[in-house]
C-alpha cells in the first residue's frame, strides 16, 4: 500500500517520528525514518549507512509509515 505523505514542515515530521515511533526498536526505527523522510536518503543509502539490509530498511519504513501516516 502506497502512502500519500502530507506536505508537512520539517518540524512536524520530526515531531510525528518522535511521538509515534515507540516500542522495542524505536531508536533504530526513528533513525531510519529520519534518514528517509528528513534527509531524503534511498533505501540503499540508508542500508549502507546503518549496516542493515535493504529489505530490513524497507520493512522498517513500511511499518513506520503505517504508524505515522494512518
Amino acid at each position: 500500500m502506497k502512502h500519500t505523505i502530507p506536505n508537512w514542515e520539517y518540524a512536524e515530521i520530526e515531531t510525528a517520528i518522535n511521538q509515534r515511533i515507540v516500542g522495542k526498536h524505536s531508536a533504530r526505527d526513528r533513525e531510519v525514518m529520519r534518514k528517509r523522510l528528513l534527509d531524503g536518503l534511498t533505501f540503499e543509502q540508508i542500508a549502507e549507512v546503518t549496516g542493515f539490509s535493504v529489505r530490513t530498511i524497507y520493512n522498517i519504513v513500511y511499518r513506520c509509515e503505517n504508524i505515522i501516516f494512518r
